[in-house]
């Protein structure tokens, strides 16, 4: 007798990972609907994560109590689609999270993948992006330099005490997108709220840390000559100017199309269809609901239907190929799919090698 067919593989939903930080606050119940530890600053919740330090399990449905990882290794092709199978074949290449910064985040920097291979990291390199689901009045970030600063300067700065000058920020609020390629100097402030899409990778080395304690009272480690040899000192716009894309009978937008992800938006009321990519290729999507209530309609042995609401995740499997939305009211999703050019040239491991770095932003 043959062994019986495996089980199709439904759009995923996770749960969600909780990180307390000395920095966090209570938005990501108020804003997300997320429940939360009472009492506790909650910093980051990690949506979608393949990494060794926390993996998302599956929330419901036939792979409940799965791992992410673990369906990665058992149906790579089916998630992933066969070229991305190819790129990846140990790790879910990009980590999804909401961060909820009630005080400013520390002053860090991400390595590049040159940097991480040549310095053989126990991480690979990390770009990521940022999209302002809510800000407080005046609320800022801070991303790279103030125009005209050199290494030698921020290293005077540094030993000084004084390198707030020479970060650039500028105010942000609800919807502003902001790019975050490897080797940008950045920094959250207070008051915001944001959704992050990343490479797979916890690397950071952390340049200035406000002279604040953690939660455990001690002071945090510093990377000042790893972080320095890593900045990209060039100046760049501080966001990103979302693209209209024609040809639908919705708003859709297209927020960013970096090397590592590109992201889109929905705006939507009604019943909207979305096509399989073009040609013969195969990819995986995350959609992320920042607004609105609906459905996500998809067909396997006739249509099935999965609710979402603001805060949820969902990754859909390549084999879906297309699918359908809805909504009685106006919705906002974000759609995060990897370009071709992530699964041409991607490693076959984000995550490998030896050395040290220090996990864990913030």
């Amino acid at each position: 007798m043959s062994p019986p067919p495996p089980l199709p593989l439904p759009p995923l939903r996770f749960r969600p990972i909780f990180k307390e930080k000395v920095w966090g606050g209570r938005k990501l119940k108020r804003f997300l609907e997320k429940n939360i530890p009472d009492a506790r600053r909650v910093g980051e919740s990690w949506e979608l994560s393949d990494h060794p330090s926390a993996e998302s399990v599956v929330l419901g449905g036939p792979f409940d109590g799965a791992t992410l990882g673990q369906i990665v290794r058992q149906r790579r092709d089916d998630l992933l689609g066969r070229s991305g199978a190819r790129a990846f074949p140990d790790r879910f290449p990009l980590l999804f999270k909401f961060v909820d910064a009630s005080d400013v985040l520390s002053v860090q920097v991400h390595p590049t993948r040159a940097y991480a291979e040549r310095h053989d990291l126990a991480e690979r390199e990390k770009s990521e992006a940022w999209f302002v689901v809510q800000a407080d009045p005046g609320a800022r970030v801070y991303r790279g330099w103030a125009p005209g600063t050199t290494e030698p300067a921020a290293r005077r700065a540094l030993a000084e005490g004084k390198i707030e000058p020479l970060l650039h920020s500028f105010p942000v609020k609800a919807g502003d997108v902001i790019a975050l390629p490897a080797g940008t100097v950045h920094a959250i402030g207070a008051g915001v709220l944001l959704a992050e899409i990343q490479q797979t990778s916890d690397a950071t080395f952390r340049l200035y840390d406000w002279n604040r304690p953690d939660l455990d009272g001690r002071m945090r480690p510093l990377h000042v000559e790893e972080a320095l040899a890593v900045a990209d000192f060039t100046p760049s716009p501080d966001t990103v100017t979302p693209a209209p894309l024609p040809g639908f009978s919705y708003d859709r937008q297209r927020l960013l199309a970096a090397p590592e992800f590109t992201v889109e938006s929905l705006r939507f009321t009604g019943l909207i269809y979305e096509p399989p990519p073009p040609g013969d290729r195969e990819e995986f999507a995350i959609l992320v609901a920042l607004s609105g209530s609906g459905s996500l309609l998809w067909k396997c042995e006739g249509e099935r239907q999965t609710e979402f609401r603001p805060g949820d995740v969902l990754l859909l499997p390549a084999i879906l190929r297309e699918f359908n939305l809805f909504a009685e009211e106006e919705a906002r999703v974000l759609k995060i799919t990897p370009p071709r050019l992530l699964v041409a040239t991607a490693a076959s491991d984000p995550i490998g090698g030896g050395g040290a770095v220090e996990p864990g932003g913030g």
